[in-house]
Order: C-alpha cells, then sequence, then structure tokens
C-alpha cells in the first residue's frame, strides 16, 4: 500500500485525492493546503485523512512514502526538491517547472536518490491516446499537420 500526501486542495487536488483513494494499493493519508477554509471542508468529507497548513509536516511523517503536487507552477520547484530531499516520491501536476534547467534538476535529484518523480499528464496513457500514437508510428494517416477535437 503506498501512502500519499496531496499538497493543494485547489482546482485539482480533490479529483486526486478521490482517485487514489479509490486505488486499492494507494490512500492519501495527509492533505496540505495554505487555506485553512479548504482544509474545513475536507476534514468533513475525508476524516480518516491528516491535513495540515504546513508542508514540513508531510515530509516529516515516515508513513508518507509518496507526495502529489497540485499548486500553482512557480511552487513545483521547491516543493519537489524539498520532497526528493526527504526521500519521497513525487508526482507533479504538469508542468512540472517553469523552465527546463529545473526540471534537469529534479529529474537528477530524483535519480541520485532511486526515487520517482512523475508529471501527471492527464490522457498521456488513454485508449484513445495509445490509438492515435500507434496510427501515426505506422504512418497509417500520413503526414499529419494539424489535429483536433470537435467543438
Amino acid at each position: 500500500m503506498i501512502k500519499i500526501g496531496v499538497v493543494g486542495c485547489g482546482y485539482w487536488g480533490p479529483n486526486l485525492i478521490r482517485n487514489f483513494n479509490g486505488l486499492e494499493n494507494a490512500e492519501v493519508v495527509y492533505i496540505c493546503d495554505l487555506n485553512e477554509e479548504r482544509l474545513v471542508h475536507f476534514r468533513k468529507t475525508y476524516p480518516m485523512i491528516k491535513s495540515t497548513t504546513n508542508y514540513d509536516d508531510l515530509l516529516k511523517d515516515s508513513s508518507v512514502d509518496a507526495i502529489c503536487i497540485a499548486t500553482p507552477v512557480f511552487t513545483h520547484f521547491p516543493l519537489a526538491k524539498k520532497a526528493l530531499d526527504h526521500k519521497k516520491h513525487v508526482l507533479i501536476e504538469k508542468p512540472l517547472t517553469l523552465n527546463s534547467e529545473d526540471a534537469l534538476k529534479l529529474i537528477n535529484l530524483a535519480e541520485k536518490n532511486n526515487l520517482k518523480l512523475m508529471v501527471g499528464h492527464t490522457f498521456e496513457y488513454a485508449p484513445a491516446v495509445r490509438m492515435i500514437k500507434a496510427l501515426i508510428n505506422k504512418n497509417t494517416l500520413g503526414k499529419i499537420f494539424y489535429m483536433t477535437l470537435p467543438p
């Protein structure tokens, strides 16, 4: 069972909390948000999950295996670096960082500490996307110049 701490309970965080808790081999054990009012709501919905406004609480908790970051992009690098420094696996909602230099630093730190660093690309492994990729790789569709979804 992988135990996850979710940082950021705003727009995307609630989806992550719900989905992780729906998996057989994962559970959210900690949530963190700077907005105490958001945490009050989550305490009612998920009374079994610890909550805090202090990110360090998640990092110091030895039961937390991984940190999932769903915060504004300018916070991604410092939050992820701190988690990797504390030997936690990290999943960051896209984009990974503001620039490729910081992304490379995180990649190197994760490799050095033998940790997983992942970016949450919602549809990357969706069956439709995988099928389109296979068609493109087989050159079934010819040279593609543009692709969009219907309205």
